[in-house]
């Protein structure tokens, strides 16, 4: 009992932005990220997309995020490359190392 109040009041405030990988994207194209919404999630969120065969490789930084809608449309960067090691990540807006949530890994094609 005692661990799980340890649990609770060290970790009050996290997030876990749920964001789903886009549906059949390719490289230059428009295409639509969507989520879900937690009730501790904050009001607005950074979102990037990472290539994660690299280390520390931001290929797109989508910007500002307003989660309400639970969707938004992007286009895809014309310089990305097809692979299979792509993943968004929801990140704090005030502190961009801080992430939020992310995506499972996904392929951008050609």
């Amino acid at each position: 009992m005692r661990l799980l109040y340890t649990i609770l009041v060290a970790f009050p405030f996290v997030s876990g932005v749920s964001l789903q990988p886009p549906t059949n994207p390719h490289v230059g194209a428009i295409t639509d990220i969507n989520w879900i919404n937690g009730a501790r999630d904050p009001p607005t969120w950074g979102l990037f997309l990472m290539n994660i065969s690299q280390a520390f490789d931001l290929k797109a930084n989508f910007g500002v995020i307003d989660p309400k809608p639970q969707t938004v449309r992007v286009t895809l960067p014309s310089t990305l490359r097809p692979s299979n090691d792509y993943v968004l990540y929801a990140v704090n807006v005030s502190n961009w190392d801080q992430v939020l949530g992310s995506s499972g890994r996904f392929s951008i094609s050609a």
